[in-house]
């Protein structure tokens, strides 16, 4: 190898040492990466890095003569050489994992993969020990055996493997995802070919390491427009959860009522505007909250609910409170449906039209329950799916299990009222400091 050549190649490899951490360093600061190709990405890099870090060692040990060097440069071969092979298996783990098998480590294809690195792994460790792939003499000189391109067989099968398996899995990943895959895919290998063909300027360093830069920029992009949609989905549910909670009837009901104690009783009506107008400025809010709030606030929102319900239907309507434990935190709007749930298809939905609605907390060994019970007709279980009535209460229980790990239990009986239950564990309703 000529002067020129190694500086060239010792230029290549800092510079693709350069670029591979800046891209390990640019993964965790990241915020739109999920954990799992996080952390898929921080494993490449890091092996990406250690690859080429041992090619600028034996670049820069080149024309230094002895056997130490000798020594230092077989080391540096043979790392190169293993973390090179890894990087492909990884991308076999990681092309499946983007596809969406959580279990990627047990596909076939992925168990394909392992093995041919184990052989690849194996036969450079003969390697090691013989002269027939390939050796550095101990003047620090470096030759390739007769079999040296067998060295090569098992990389480049894996790289076709990663390409048929991204045909397979196409239509489970983006358009971005596809392409971030097929560069990797196509860049080294034909970067190892052509250096296989041609010994001398490393392509295949700024190939591997263009390509992964690349592949991240593709898949950065991919879950940076997934985490928007989300966003934007996020938003229309806030809207939803508003629409859902002041419905339609409860909205010309309140304004009915208030119209008809205008006549009646203007100072009723004065208390039924502020009750009414903080119960909408109370929803209002409520929607931009996603973390779980204090119970307290829950059940102030709550009473303000009823304390309109209370004007509406006077007498009619009694309500008791029984909160023996309140130190904890719940999703916000998770309590309000049941109550209305009560008040509307408990008690007003009964023969008599009237009734009472009880609201408990308690704490017991290892979790808290908050308890909405009515005395109303109540309903049979198998009817419970069945009834649009109780849709209300299945949105809140979906919201409560994925923000506080909680769940929401009804019992009823035909005749024997309702109680629905909000179960959360002791530390999902723990205040936070």
């Amino acid at each position: 190898m000529t002067q020129g050549l190694r500086n060239i190649n010792l230029s290549i490899s800092v510079a693709g040492l350069v670029l591979s951490m800046l891209g390990l360093f640019n993964i965790f600061l990241s915020k739109y990466l999920e954990k799992g190709s996080r952390r898929f990405f921080a494993i490449i890099f890091a092996v990406l890095s250690s690859y080429v870090f041992f090619i600028y060692v034996r670049n820069a040990t080149f024309y230094h003569v002895g056997y130490g060097w000798a020594l230092l440069s077989r080391m540096a071969f043979f790392v190169q050489a293993l973390m090179s092979s890894v990087l492909t298996v990884l991308i076999t783990g990681f092309l499946l994992y983007q596809s969406g098998r959580v279990r990627w480590w047990k596909e076939p294809v992925f168990y394909i993969s392992a093995a041919l690195w184990c052989i690849y792994a194996a036969i450079l460790i003969y390697a090691q020990f013989s002269k027939t792939i390939y050796y550095v003499d101990d003047r620090n000189g470096y030759h390739r055996g007769g079999f040296f391109p067998v060295l090569i067989v098992a990389p480049v099968l894996i790289m076709v493997i990663n390409l048929i398996a991204l045909g397979w899995n196409k239509d489970r990943l983006s358009r971005r995802q596809r392409r971030a895959f097929l560069v990797y895919a196509i860049v080294p290998l034909m970067a190892m070919i052509f250096q296989a063909a041609f010994f001398g300027i490393q392509f295949i360093v700024l190939g591997t390491v263009m390509a992964a830069l690349l592949m991240y920029g593709y898949i950065a992009a991919s879950q940076r427009e997934e985490y928007y949609r989300q966003v934007t989905e996020n938003e229309h549910l806030k809207i939803n959860i508003l629409l859902a909670q002041i419905q339609p009837h409860f909205l010309y009901n309140s304004l009915m009522t208030i119209k008809y104690l205008c006549g009646e009783d203007p100072k009723k009506a004065q208390e039924a505007i502020s009750e009414f107008t903080a119960y909408l400025r109370n929803h209002m809010d409520s929607i931009m909250i996603d973390a779980p709030i204090p119970f307290l606030d829950e059940m102030k929102q709550v009473q303000e609910y009823l304390a309109l319900q209370k004007l509406r239907f006077g007498e009619e309507l009694q309500v008791e409170y029984e909160l023996e434990y309140t130190d904890f935190m719940l999703p916000t709007l998770t309590l309000e449906p049941l109550v209305e749930n009560a008040v509307v298809h408990g008690i007003r939905g009964s023969k008599e039209g009237s009734g009472t609605v009880t609201i408990r907390s308690r704490r017991l060994a290892g979790r808290i329950e908050v308890s909405v019970t009515d005395d109303g007709e109540g309903f049979e279980p198998e009817h419970y799916n069945k009834c649009s009535a109780h849709k209300g209460l299945s949105n809140a229980s979906e919201r409560l299990k994925k923000i506080s790990g909680g769940e929401i239990r009804i019992d009823s009986k035909h005749g024997g009222g309702t109680t629905a239950t909000i179960i959360l564990p002791a530390n999902g309703g723990d205040p936070k400091c």
